[in-house]
């Protein structure tokens, strides 16, 4: 019997835990495996525990340190490879560690080391900053012993190819089947004026909030009529970190008060509220290398507004639900905001994917869903 190691001691929260989960998912449809899951707490995989040859692994001290999880990734690890003797070792957290196995992967999906900071960057949240440095490296280290790196759009691919000099790369989409709709109107004939729409995202400077209070300021000022039954979800509260507490203090600054903070959501609680008290999902990031609540939104067949970025087209597709706005004019998005209250917006903008993406079309191979990723991890 195959054994599996899946490594993800650090993913607790957001897109990475959902990542982590879904892998599971794929893998207990075989019963021909034995799995070890190492993670930082069993009880955020509370539906797994229990499930016939999953192990679950805690090692809830790791994230305590920088030094403790880079002693975990290569030291601790060939430890724990000496004791279970798996066949497959998949480093679910970007960082490869250092094991001598006949198979191993590594999931990169943090997109921080190729965010180009800026020194502004560095006076709201210095520990970012230097973190968008030090994870570059840490990406490098024992990055060529992989069988394959597994990324999650073509834009990174390139980026990894690029930077670490490596062609095993390997594109796999985070999702489980493609969001293809035929005719699709605009659907915005809204009875009221209004909205309430939802950003989920953990805070970071690159996910660019600000550019929703400047235009929920605007809208405020020039249409205070109209703001007044417009609101914006963050999934997060004041003390979550330095760039989460600056965007909660320039809305008590500027009396942005329909910009609601709503603490930290888990996955089933974001898929509630899309289901029944928003009206869409509104994404400004700048850098993603998919952007999760995009295809949740899809799932949930609600209306996105997106950043008119290669990120985002990619994983929206030729999904219609869809206006696009540029992620650094506020006017522009305050305009959107204003027609998408008012039901006139023109929430139908499909994008042909082969046109969105790089010139790298055709130079990794993709894998289109979960499944996939299932048949390359399984593969002899």
């Amino acid at each position: 019997m195959k054994k599996i190691v899946l490594s993800g001691v650090n993913m607790t929260e957001g897109g990475i835990l959902t990542i982590y989960k879904n892998v599971i998912s794929i893998l207990r449809t075989d019963c021909k495996i034995q799995v070890y899951c190492l993670v930082h707490d069993k009880k955020l995989f509370e539906e797994f525990i229990g499930l016939e040859n999953f192990h679950f692994l805690e090692f809830p001290s790791i994230k305590s340190s920088w030094f403790k999880r880079i002693w975990f990734e290569f030291v601790t690890s060939e430890t724990i490879r000496k004791e279970l003797q798996p066949d497959v070792w998949f480093c679910l957290h970007d960082i490869t560690a250092r094991v001598k196995v006949t198979k191993q992967y590594v999931y990169c999906h943090n997109p921080s080391p190729f965010y180009q900071a800026k020194l502004s960057d560095f006076f709201i949240d210095k520990k970012f900053f230097l973190f968008t440095k030090f994870y570059r490296f840490l990406y490098a280290i024992n990055i060529k012993k992989n069988n394959a790196v597994v990324v999650q759009q073509r834009w990174i691919a390139d980026s990894f190819h690029s930077f670490y000099k490596i062609n095993n790369i390997i594109v796999s989409r985070p999702v489980n089947k493609a969001h293809e709709q035929n005719d699709c109107p605009d659907d915005n004939d809204k009875k009221n004026k209004g909205f309430t729409l939802i950003y989920p995202a953990i805070p970071r400077v690159f996910k660019n909030m600000e550019v929703l209070i400047d235009a929920m300021d605007i809208l405020k000022k020039e249409h205070p009529d109209i703001y007044k039954s417009c609101k914006i979800l963050l999934t997060f509260s004041k003390g979550h970190n330095k760039y989460g507490d600056y965007i909660i203090d320039i809305c008590k600054r500027k009396s942005i008060e329909n910009i609601s903070f709503i603490g930290f959501k888990s996955h089933s609680e974001i898929k509630k509220i899309l289901s029944n008290e928003c009206d869409g999902v509104i994404f400004p990031s700048k850098l993603e290398t998919w952007g999760l609540p995009l295809t949740e939104a899809m799932d949930a067949e609600q209306n996105l507004l997106a950043a008119d970025l290669p990120y985002a087209k990619e994983t929206i597709g030729t999904y219609k639900k869809v206006a696009y706005f540029s992620p650094d004019d506020s006017h522009e998005l305050m305009t959107l905001l204003l027609n998408f209250a008012l039901g006139t917006a023109h929430v139908n903008g499909a994008s042909k994917e082969q046109n969105v993406s790089n010139t790298s079309n055709n130079k990794w191979k993709v894998l289109q869903d979960w499944n996939e990723l299932k048949e390359l991890i399984l593969m002899d």
